[in-house]
């Protein structure tokens, strides 16, 4: 189930448009997403009991590779929730659109720059 929710928050995270990543980041998400969908993978998934073993073996690589931007991202997406729900109740919009992106702009290049380190 947990794993479900990450790969559910990885799908949202390329497609959020409030969380612009580069094309090189992006890449590894799409590459990782498509090995799944291909049935014909290293491991045809119709063969019984291990068909979906290489699948789930290459989510949890991918889960580990991006393991910065899925945090960065999951703290973007908490941070945007608690403050949306704040300006509701103060009519506050404005004011709430710099601070999220403000805290996108900050939770990026936390993102980037342990990316950086790690290479």
């Amino acid at each position: 189930r947990e794993r479900l929710q990450q790969l559910e928050t990885l799908l949202a995270m390329v497609t959020d448009e409030d969380w612009p990543l580069d094309e090189d980041e992006r890449g590894p998400v799409l590459a990782g997403t498509a090995y799944l969908c291909d049935p014909e993978d290293l491991i045809p998934d119709d063969l019984p009991g291990i068909g979906m073993l290489d699948d789930a073996v290459m989510i949890e690589l991918v889960f580990r590779e991006l393991r910065h931007e899925l945090e960065a991202y999951v703290d973007f997406c908490a941070y945007r929730e608690s403050l949306t729900k704040k300006s509701v109740l103060r009519k506050a919009s404005d004011d709430a659109a710099k601070k999220i992106d403000r805290r996108r702009k900050q939770l990026l290049a936390r993102m980037r720059r342990r990316r950086q380190s790690e290479k």
